[in-house]
This record gives C-alpha cells, structure tokens and sequence, in this order.
C-alpha cells in the first residue's frame, strides 16, 4: 500500500489549482462549508471524511464496499423483505448547532453516482412523518426527484423525462431556497418549483443509501425498504445555492476542456520496471472515478489482469494501483484508463493506455 505523503508545497499547490478550476481566488472559502464528502477512502474504512472543515464525518455500513474513489451500495430488490438498517448505508449524525438542517434559508446539496437500477432511495434526512420536515433524494422508475417538506409546504424538482439509470455517472444538484427547489443533471437545469418550504430543522441523520427506519413487510408503500443500488461518488451540502456546475459556477462558457494524463510511473515504453512498485498516473487536473475497474493492468500477451488496489491522491492528481502480487520478471503490461474517468465539471478523460516492462 501506498501512504500519501503530503508537503507543504504540494498541498498549496493542489489548493491554488482547484481554486483556478472553479474561478475563485486561492483564499477563496469553500463552497461546501456543510458538508463535503468525497469518498476516497481505502477499502475497508469504517468512516468516510468531511473535507469540509466541518467534522461531519460519515460511518460506513457492512454492505457499503468502498473503492478508494467512490462508494458502491449492493443490491436489495424493494420486495425481499429484509431490514439492513444502517449496515447499507452511509450515516452522517445530526449536528448539534444545526448546521446540516437547511432551516429557513438556501440550501444545496450536489452528488455525483450511477446505477443501472429504476428504483432507491439516494439520500435522505428525516422521513415522511419526521418532526421539523425531510429532505430526500429517489429516483423512481429511474427519474430522480428531490423533496423539501415541512408542514409549511412540499417542493419536489426532478430530472425530467430522460432516466439516469443507465450505469453512467451523473452529477446532481438540488438548489433549495425559500421560495423554490430546482435541479440541475450534468451542468443543464431540468426542472424548477417555485413553492415555499418553510423552516425544515430535524434531528435526524442524513443517510446515503437508502432510509435508516423502514418496514420490509409493507412492500411498495411510503415504509418499505427502498434501497439505492449503485455507485456514489461525492456527497457535498452548502448554504450557498451550488447551481448547474455544483462549485457554485455555471457550466456556460465553462470548463470544456478534457482531462489529461501528464505523466505515470513506470514510464510509456520503459523497461526495467520493478516488480513490486507501484503504477501511478498523474492527471493536469482534479478528477473523479479512479478505481480498479477504470485504472486496470493487464500482461500484454495473455489480456490477463493483475488486480491490486487502487487509490487517488488529490494533493498531486495521482492514482495509485498497488498490485496484490509481485509481477513477473521480464514482461510487458498494459495500463488502461477508462472514459469513466473525468475532471470536476464532468469533461471525460480519453481512453488511455500505456505499456512497460518488468526488470529481472
């Protein structure tokens, strides 16, 4: 395994870039001053951590199989009958002061995931008869809604006509005001309510994955155990409305520009590689999706892949695969990076493939 190693330099650096990225100065606050879960914990963590500053960290369940870069949820069809409880999901605890409740005012939650699958609920805090209101993010029949509710009023925007469950990634924002919910899928608006929420402020957890309180017994109805299935990549909540591009920006006359590979180890071509190093490649900005099914290597001759863990460093834009096996003397690999890779406004990285050549 790799330990990340972080100086200084680097770690201002990384800042400056990622502040450029979203247009705003290095001194810049965060625009998820609530809550910025970026889910790039190693496999078998049993918290994942808010970068926001905030200490909202989230626990993770049984069932929840983390990748180094994204969260993948298993699969509970809505009639099996089974009560997981938080062992399928991830759990982020109220916060004493209030923070996490959108209470009166604006309030933005932006996530990026994928599924395959027509039903489950995404993410959520409080349920239907919950004290104090609910906001819940579900995707029936593959459309994602989501809701505002107190008994002051209900706001629900969504997706449109077009399902999202076609196992590609999406990035979803939810902009809540006073007087308005609106959605944005991938940089473009797709539904708006203009409708009052009044003050929603619940001691309730939020939950990614599903609800934590359900029935299985009662099948279809507003209590069953509707779980999401699928991947999750990022969970970020802000007080300032985030809008199309979730940063706060706006994808119009945006970042268009693809990400790239600048450099990986071992060197394109190489030979003498060591048999037990790691693979890295280093990206000329931020992105999302690195995993061991998008950074892969295989020995050229046979296709066959070596598998190992793969994990991101976002102080230098580098992933790491560390194989689980010492490689074999004098033989060629393949490093393939998949499409499914892509920068923070949504711009996909080109299928890349390099190959090199282990040492004696």
């Amino acid at each position: 395994m790799v330990t990340k190693r972080l100086v200084a330099l680097a770690g201002a650096s990384a800042f400056l870039a990622l502040s450029t990225a979203l247009g705003s100065a290095a001194s810049a606050a965060s625009p998820y001053e609530v809550l910025d879960l970026e889910i790039n914990e190693a496999p078998g963590s049993a918290v994942v951590q808010d970068s926001s500053g905030a200490g909202h960290d989230g626990q993770v369940g049984s069932h929840v199989a983390l990748s180094g870069s994204s969260a993948f949820f298993d699969r509970h069809s809505p009639t099996e009958g089974i009560y997981y409880g938080a062992d399928h999901l991830i759990t982020i605890p109220d916060a004493a002061d209030g923070s996490l409740d959108p209470g009166a005012g604006n309030f933005s939650v932006a996530i990026r995931y994928r599924t395959k699958e027509k039903f489950g609920n995404v993410i959520q805090k409080g349920q239907a008869t919950t004290v104090g209101g609910q906001v819940k993010f579900q995707q029936p029949k593959g459309k994602m809604t989501c809701m505002f509710k107190t008994p002051a009023g209900t706001a629900t925007a969504g997706s449109g006509t077009t399902p999202l469950n076609d196992n590609a990634w999406h990035l979803v924002v939810c902009d809540r005001t006073p007087t308005s919910v609106t959605m944005y899928v991938d940089g473009q608006r797709t539904g708006k309510v203009n409708h009052g929420t009044g003050t929603l402020d619940n001691k309730k957890p939020w939950t990614i994955g599903g609800k934590l309180d359900c029935d299985p017994a009662s099948g279809a109805g507003a209590d069953s155990c509707d779980y999401f299935s699928g991947d999750i990549d990022f969970v970020r909540m802000s007080r300032r409305l985030l809008g199309p591009d979730g940063t706060g920006g706006t994808t119009t006359g945006g970042d268009t520009t693809a990400p790239a590979v600048t450099s990986t180890s071992p060197a394109a071509d190489s030979s003498g590689a060591s048999r037990t190093g790691n693979v890295t490649a280093t990206f000329s900005e931020p992105v999302k999706g690195t995993s061991g099914t998008t950074m892969v290597l295989r020995k050229a001759s046979t296709n066959a892949q070596f598998g190992g863990v793969v994990t991101y460093d976002s102080a230098t834009n580098t992933a790491v695969l560390d194989p689980n096996v010492t490689l074999p003397a004098g033989t060629t690999f393949n490093v393939t990076l998949s499409n499914s890779i892509t920068d923070m406004a949504g711009n996909t990285l080109p299928r890349t493939t390099w190959s090199f050549t282990t040492g004696g």
